[in-house]
C-alpha cells in the first residue's frame, strides 16, 4: 500500500512541476513580448511534456483499476495502455518491446479507455476549436523537436494563441474526466 502512495505523490508532484513550467514560460512570453523566441519554444516543449505525464499518469491510474477488476481490459488494451508489444525472437523466447504511441490517438485512446473504466458520463468533445488548436499545437511542436529549415524553429503570434488553445482544452477535458470519475467513485462506494 506504501508504495501506491508513494507512486501518487510522486506523480503529484510531477504534475505540479510540469504545470509550474507551463506557466512560468506564459509569463516570460507575456513579459518578453517580441523578443520571447526562446520561451516560445520553452512554452511549446513544457505543455507538451504536461500533455504526456498526463496521459501516462491516466493510463496508470486505469491499469491500476483494472488490477482490482480484470474484465475491464482486454489484453490488447493492457498492452496499449503499458506502451508494450510482444514479439518473438529468432530462438522462440516472447520479449516485450516499447510501443511508440502517435500523440493524437493516444490522446484519443486514453481519454476514451479512461471515461469507459471510470464510466464517466461524458467524454471529450474532437469536433471543437479546442481540439483543431491541439492538433495544430501538436504539429507545431513536431516542427520544433524536428526542424529541417530555421524557419520551422519560429513561433509566430497566432502559433502561441494556438497553443494557449490547445492547454485549455486539453486542461479542461483531463479535469472533466477526473471530476467524473471521483463521482463515480462515490456513487459505487454507496
Amino acid at each position: 500500500m506504501q508504495i501506491r502512495i508513494s507512486r501518487l505523490s510522486s506523480t503529484d508532484a510531477m504534475m505540479r512541476l510540469l504545470m509550474d513550467d507551463v506557466v512560468r514560460q506564459q509569463a516570460q512570453i507575456s513579459e518578453e513580448g517580441l523578443d520571447s523566441s526562446s520561451a516560445r519554444r520553452a512554452y511549446v516543449r513544457a505543455l507538451f511534456a504536461l500533455v504526456e505525464a498526463t496521459i501516462w499518469a491516466l493510463k496508470r491510474r486505469v491499469l491500476n483499476r483494472a488490477e482490482r477488476q480484470h474484465s475491464l481490459l482486454s489484453h490488447t488494451e493492457r498492452g496499449l495502455l503499458r506502451e508494450e508489444a510482444a514479439d518473438v525472437t529468432e530462438s522462440g523466447a516472447i520479449r516485450a518491446q516499447a510501443k511508440f504511441l502517435p500523440l493524437l490517438p493516444n490522446v484519443r485512446f486514453t481519454f476514451a479507455i479512461y471515461a469507459r473504466v471510470f464510466r464517466c458520463p461524458k467524454s471529450p468533445t474532437y469536433t471543437t476549436a479546442g481540439w483543431q488548436a491541439f492538433r495544430q499545437a501538436q504539429a507545431l511542436r513536431n516542427r520544433l523537436a524536428h526542424p529541417k529549415i530555421f524557419g520551422d524553429l519560429m513561433v509566430s503570434d497566432a502559433d502561441v494563441k494556438a497553443v494557449d488553445k490547445a492547454q485549455e482544452w486539453f486542461l479542461e477535458s483531463a479535469h472533466a474526466l477526473l471530476s467524473a470519475s471521483r463521482r463515480a467513485r462515490k456513487y459505487d462506494e454507496v
